[in-house]
């Protein structure tokens, strides 16, 4: 059993069914393979504005078949029809998703791409590691854009803080001062 990230290899190729045996604190997500730690805890604003526009869709689709997560929420991609926790590679807690395809959710999460994934980010996240993270969940949710040019299997938005308040149809901002849809 793995109790601290440091007992991993920073080079090695992991499975679904090694990130199972985990049992650190640490947050992790797997990316091809390759192991990435997560950001830290959000900061507040990160927070008001995934639970405003968490509640949004809940409100929308309340009466509609679709599920809305957050993380953590485990969104497992097979490639092809590898399904079993020795064969998926990658591993994602997006920060928001919305899945209407209902065959795909189980016990461990969502198994297969999400219809719509949302990440929440900030000015302080622009280092190039974190963009290129960012890029390979796009990738790896198969969503279409400057990272993917591949079939489209998932809508990914981003949102950043900037100096602009959004408004859905609920007569008062969605997201605290500092955040706009990228």
């Amino acid at each position: 059993m793995i109790t601290d990230i440091t007992q991993l290899d920073s080079n090695g190729t992991y499975t679904y069914a090694d990130y199972l045996k985990w049992q650190f604190d640490e947050s992790v997500e797997l990316i091809k393979g390759k192991l990435y730690r997560m950001s830290p805890v959000p900061k507040r604003k990160h927070q008001d504005a995934s639970i405003n526009l968490e509640f949004a869709l809940l409100k929308y689709f309340e009466d509609k078949t679709f599920k809305v997560y957050d993380a953590p929420f485990d969104v497992r991609l097979p490639v092809q029809n590898r399904k079993t926790p020795n064969q998926i590679y990658t591993v994602v807690q997006p920060d928001i998703c919305v899945i209407c395809d209902l065959s795909k959710l189980d016990e461990d999460g969502c198994l297969g791409a999400p219809d719509w994934v949302i990440e929440i980010t900030s000015e302080r996240l622009k280092t190039i590691s974190t963009r290129s993270i960012i890029c390979m969940k796009k990738q790896a949710c198969g969503s279409t854009g400057s990272c993917n040019r591949k079939k489209k299997r998932s809508t990914f938005t981003f949102w950043k803080m900037v100096s602009m308040h959004l408004s859905m149809s609920m007569n008062r901002p969605i997201f605290p001062a500092g955040f706009s849809r990228i």
